[in-house]
């Protein structure tokens, strides 16, 4: 009984020990409360960072995994670790563009900069000045090359930068002690969406077309042959009647420089001003969606150009406007999303067309596909396309021009079930 009952006290007052008054938290302390985010690690694992966020302001920290030192740097939006493992690049929006060296702690400071980047694994930065000042800079020893008046510029893959300034381009190589070749060019109308090619042989770009029509040149250098190219559509034949437009992605460079892909439209329609408006039961849309986007003419459609014979091949048409290139751009898919309208589905289901790029041929692969997002997928060498159909996920082999089940027979049930909406139900993976 004794022992029974000194065992109950000791137990009350562990009880009575244990419990901690809990404390209260006031407003003023809620903006001490942050979200972490932003998580990255080095290439090499041995550094990473991440960003805490508070209701006033932002801070990114970089940590070493090892002896744990850490850099915060407050008010800073983003950061980026180079490849060579030896900086940090850090945008802040008071202080402008830092760079951190890893291995010295020390910082590298660019005030007033709207734009900056690592080349070469981060042996070289650039970054351009709010005065269209662009720098590029070693980071190991902080040699500078400035070049003044920049409007825009591009960066390859194996580090050369072509510049683009007033009347003229250059291409500046910062590892062959910064030897230039410059581009002469007509410096009327704005100048857009410069890009390199992967292997760095050639680059292009757009430019608004100087006579103001409603339409743009593309330009293409080749670097190898140091050959200028310019298609003009008001000139050319094939594109007459059509505008090359500037949208989401205009353009796109072959890996081995030797096609520019591009969009053209044809005029756009415009919704009339009378007092009467006609709806068409038989247009595939309602209006006015239907003259807006039941004109397969006026949607941008993609084509390419080959500088080297000048021809221009049209995969996207008005019959199958939408197009999906694979990885190695060597065959296209094209469909029509209102061959099955009206329907009631958020985007319509579409016969879905193969094209060899190489020989221009063309063949129906799918008949009434959904078109909505997670259903298809190119992988990432080329070779071949994934769908889902009929509660089974699907490849196609573009070579082999064959399609296989990789489902089927498998005892598990890859439709989502729950699905309430009135579009198809999602494959589970």
């Amino acid at each position: 009984m004794k022992s029974m009952l000194y065992n109950l006290l000791v137990l009350c007052s562990f009880i009575g020990h244990s419990q901690t008054e809990l404390k209260t938290i006031t407003p003023e302390e809620y903006n001490l409360w942050s979200t972490l985010s932003h998580e990255n690690i080095s290439p090499d694992g041995n550094w990473f960072t991440y960003k805490l966020t508070y209701t006033s302001a932002d801070t990114i920290f970089v940590q070493n995994t090892k002896s744990k030192l850490k850099h915060p740097f407050p008010l800073a939006k983003e950061g980026i670790f180079s490849q060579n493992n030896r900086f940090f690049l850090v945008t802040d929006k008071l202080k402008g563009t830092a760079f951190l060296n890893l291995k010295t702690g020390n910082v590298l400071r660019y005030s007033n900069t709207i734009r900056q980047q690592f080349f070469l694994d981060g042996k070289y930065a650039s970054i351009l000045e709010t005065g269209k000042e662009l720098k590029i800079v070693e980071l190991a020893t902080q040699k500078t090359h400035t070049v003044p008046n920049v409007l825009d510029y591009t960066i390859s893959k194996d580090g050369k930068i072509a510049i683009l300034t007033k009347g003229k381009i250059d291409i500046v190589i910062p590892n062959d002690r910064y030897t230039t070749k410059s581009i002469t060019i007509d410096s009327t109308g704005v100048f857009q969406k410069f890009l390199w090619s992967s292997d760095g042989t050639t680059f292009a770009f757009l430019q608004q077309h100087p006579k103001g029509k409603k339409t743009n040149l593309i330009y293409y250098y080749n670097f190898t042959s140091h050959i200028l190219k310019i298609l003009d559509p008001l000139t050319t034949p094939k594109l007459s009647s059509q505008t090359v437009v500037n949208g989401f992605s205009p353009l796109v460079v072959s890996d081995n420089g030797d096609k520019v892909y591009f969009y053209y439209a044809g005029k756009p329609q415009q919704l009339g001003q009378d007092v009467v408006e006609i709806w068409d039961a038989l247009s595939p849309l309602e209006y006015p969606r239907q003259i807006f986007q039941g004109n397969p003419d006026s949607i941008p459609k993609l084509a390419s150009w080959n500088p080297e014979n000048d021809s221009i091949v049209f995969i996207g048409t008005n019959q199958s406007p939408k197009v999906i290139l694979n990885a190695n751009r060597k065959f296209a898919i094209s469909y029509n999303t209102l061959v099955y309208e009206p329907q009631a589905e958020y985007r319509g289901p579409a016969d879905y067309f193969i094209t060899n790029l190489q020989t221009g041929t063309s063949h129906l692969i799918l008949k009434n596909q959904t078109t909505n997002d997670g259903f298809t997928g190119n992988s990432p060498q080329g070779g071949y396309f994934h769908y889902f159909k009929e509660g089974n996920w699907w490849v196609y082999d573009f070579n082999k021009n064959t399609h296989l089940n990789l489902t089927k027979g498998l005892d598990t049930n890859f439709l989502d079930l729950d699905n309430d909406y009135p579009d198809p139900s999602y494959g589970y993976i």
